[in-house]
């Protein structure tokens, strides 16, 4: 079980070029990824401390340039929150100011 964690978490890494494409659907998609990931792997990020490199790739997508993207984000925030609220303390200050 635990190499399959190792390999989600590395999935991790791999959408974050994505969160940065200059095509506004990538970025969707990486947003969606993210979503999906951490809702399957939420105490594990917050275990090994991927929480704050998370929400560092995230958070300039809540206020993404174009409003598909913008509202993926935020809707994303929805399903993220409750899978890492035992780290979210360390990242509050990451999210608000975006908000």
């Amino acid at each position: 079980v635990g190499g399959g964690s190792n390999d989600k978490l590395g999935a991790l890494e791999a959408i974050f070029p994505s969160l940065n494409s200059t095509d506004w659907a990538m970025r969707i998609d990486a947003v969606t990824r993210l979503e999906k990931l951490a809702a399957e792997q939420g105490p594990e990020l917050c275990a090994r401390g991927k929480l704050l490199t998370l929400f560092d790739h995230l958070t300039p997508r809540l206020t993404d340039s174009n409003s598909k993207v913008n509202v993926v984000a935020l809707q994303a925030l929805q399903t993220i929150v409750p899978s890492v609220r035992e780290g979210l303390s360390s990242v509050v200050a990451t999210i608000v100011p975006a908000l």
